[in-house]
């Protein structure tokens, strides 16, 4: 579960509180806890720009690098 409070910070900001709950703690729970720590800056900082600029982001090539991972596993998991 990610909950996200968003509140004023002054005139000109907002100061953001992520909170990422439910983790388990065996089989693959650690990976995927690893894993979203090491995302989380990067989305939070795309989300920054994305209200700085006004521009969205652009997922194109981060959905076909994404494919294609997701066929490597599956072509891994085949062997």
């Amino acid at each position: 579960m990610v909950i996200l409070r968003f509140a004023p910070e002054g005139e000109a900001a907002t100061r953001l509180t992520l909170s990422h709950l439910g983790w388990g703690s065996s089989g693959e729970w650690p990976q995927a806890r690893a894993y979203f720590e090491k995302a989380w800056p990067n989305v939070l900082g795309q989300l920054q720009r994305r209200f700085e600029t006004g521009q969205p982001q652009d997922w194109t090539a981060w959905r076909a690098q994404l494919k294609q991972w997701h066929a490597q596993e599956a072509a891994k998991n085949k062997q």
